[in-house]
């Protein structure tokens, strides 16, 4: 029982931790000077340390039968990591300490899906494990937007980290035993193709949005404190929309979450390109809570029914699709900004989302 509370807690611990590290990276970037499009690179940044750590190490954690190790050291690595983000001071420095937390928290995220999906009835467990991360994201948004100040925003989540890492400790290590340790990536990836692309299609639309979402909402007369209200409400209803997933996918409801997902994205992009006030927008943060929640879960378990002995390297895939799309987004977001200010991201999002719908048929 106390593994089990253990894992939950690197959940929620983490995820606090991650989420208080990046929400107002756009808004530093700016008053260190940087452009929209040296912003971009610098959210980018994050996911090509995570795209270059999801998929290494969910099939290392396969092909070792280990999970705890990754979880453990992650962990340890991200609060030295979030604790270095005191020190950068123009974009050289903010470059490559969001290129680092990418890669630390990128070694984890996988490894725990699988520790949690080795029990019976894990579809519940998967989507309780994510509703806990929501709720780290919740206290997170909560507390960077309380705090204000970036370093001691940085210094909270390197905290956060540091407190993961002691629950990591107490999870137990769950060794694989498998009849073979050969973990074909090639033929798991086919497997999951068209998941992986209207994934790649849904995310990268978002991530377009997210590259300067707080300077839109500044734009749209919200405060730093606002701004983190509106993510909160975003992971309060990740929360539940997760939890609820999991009992859906439980009944075999997985590429309808899938579907459904996408599709509340595109209202919610809608909605943002519509808004004329900060206040508008706290709708739809709340579908995209439902949105992001079944699509994430709905993938998770597709993806593990699909490959159940290769399960930490068909979510590590998810993962390093969603950080490839995160740098591609990230940086098309600050061009777009660049052209077209940035009100013009979403208009631009709801465009491509439009077409992971599409290629979600073919799931």
């Amino acid at each position: 029982m106390k593994a089990v509370r253990a894992t939950y807690s690197v959940s929620l611990l983490s995820r606090a931790g991650d989420l208080m590290g990046w929400i107002f990276i756009p808004l530093l970037g700016l008053e260190l000077g940087l452009s929209y499009v040296e912003i971009g690179l610098v959210v980018a940044a994050y996911q090509l340390g995570s795209v270059l750590a999801s998929s290494f190490f969910g099939w290392l954690s396969d092909t070792v039968g280990r999970r705890k190790i990754f979880i453990v050291a992650s962990c340890g690595c991200s609060a030295l990591v979030l604790a270095a983000h005191t020190l950068a001071h123009n974009f050289i420095s903010l470059l490559a300490v969001r290129l680092l937390a990418g890669m630390c928290f990128g070694a984890m995220l996988y490894p725990l899906v699988a520790y949690v999906s080795s029990s019976s009835n894990y579809e519940r467990f998967v989507g309780f494990l994510n509703a806990m991360g929501g709720v780290g994201w919740l206290i997170g948004c909560v507390m960077a937007g309380v705090l204000g100040e970036f370093h001691w925003i940085f210094m909270a989540a390197a905290l956060f980290f540091a407190a993961a890492f002691l629950c990591s400790l107490f999870m137990e290590e769950r060794r694989v035993i498998a009849e073979r340790r050969r973990v074909e990536a090639w033929r798991v990836f086919r497997r999951g193709q068209w998941l992986y692309t209207a994934y790649f299609l849904r995310h990268f639309a978002a991530c377009n949005i997210w590259a300067v979402f707080p300077i839109l909402l500044a734009m749209l007369g919200a405060s730093k404190f606002w701004i983190g209200v509106l993510y909160a409400i975003n992971s309060g209803f990740q929360v539940v929309s997760m939890s609820l997933a999991g009992y859906l996918a439980e009944k075999g409801w997985e590429k309808m979450l899938v579907r459904g997902g996408i599709a509340l994205s595109a209202l919610v992009f809608t909605a943002y390109w519509l808004a004329h006030s900060y206040l508008q927008i706290v709708p739809a943060q709340v579908a995209l809570g439902f949105a992001w929640g079944f699509l994430y879960v709905g993938s998770l378990i597709y993806l593990i029914r699909r490959s159940p002995l290769e399960r930490a390297t068909a979510t590590g895939f998810l993962g390093s699709v969603i950080s490839v799309a995160s740098i591609a987004g990230s940086f098309a977001g600050g061009v777009v900004a660049e052209l077209l200010t940035p009100m013009g991201n979403p208009l631009v999002g709801v465009v491509i989302v439009i077409v992971a719908l599409a290629v979600s048929t073919k799931i």
